[in-house]
């Protein structure tokens, strides 16, 4: 703006007029159509939540469980391998599952928000996304239902890498098959709840 000029003051008719006038352009504008709703899915893998019984002390309990395609606790995911995986809840309660130390899509991180209530029991609700290399675990964020077992392992394994002992540098060197994975979870447990 120059020394001498004032500045342009739209009067309140002429704000209505170019309002009104943009408004008239919205019919020539482009449009997209609604896409079709997606069709519903199957995850490649199965995870149920469920109850079990151990013995503990020589006296049964009735804990809860995450079992995996293979009839064992939790998951292992091959290097590369999507997470991509059906919780079928067969506890016979609501539950959530939180897949500690992954970054899901926030709507799938199993942390029970108002926009991501528990799933009811008997519901199946699908997950798909790239998990992070490395062993962690998953568990409820239902009531108590963590402390009453509802946990399990949670392995993505990684593919080709190879720690050099003398300056621990990264190498990756070729891919290689694992065909076992022993993971421990320690937990207390006490048939008074």
């Amino acid at each position: 703006m120059r020394e001498n000029e004032k500045p342009m003051i739209l009067t309140r008719r002429q704000v209505l007029a170019s309002g009104a006038a943009m408004a008239g352009t919205i019919p020539f504008l482009p449009t997209t159509r609604a896409a079709a709703a997606p069709e519903p899915r199957t995850g490649q893998l199965r995870l149920t939540a469920g109850t079990r019984t151990l013995a503990v002390n020589g006296k049964p309990a009735r804990v809860f469980g995450l079992i995996g395609p293979n009839g064992n606790p939790g998951i292992t995911l091959s290097p590369g391998e999507r997470f991509d995986v059906d919780l079928v809840n067969q506890a016979g309660t609501s539950t959530i599952i939180h897949w500690h130390g992954q970054l899901p899509p926030w709507k799938q991180d199993g942390f029970p928000w108002p926009q991501t209530p528990p799933i009811p029991a008997g519901d199946t609700q699908s997950y798909d996304y790239a998990p992070i290399a490395g062993t962690y675990w998953m568990h409820s964020h239902q009531g108590m239902q963590e402390q009453s077992l509802m946990t399990a392992p949670l392995a993505a394994l990684r593919s080709g890498l190879f720690v050099y002992p003398s300056d621990r540098s990264l190498f990756f060197k070729r891919s290689y098959a694992v065909d076992t994975t022993s993971v421990a979870i320690l937990s207390k447990f006490s048939h008074r709840h």
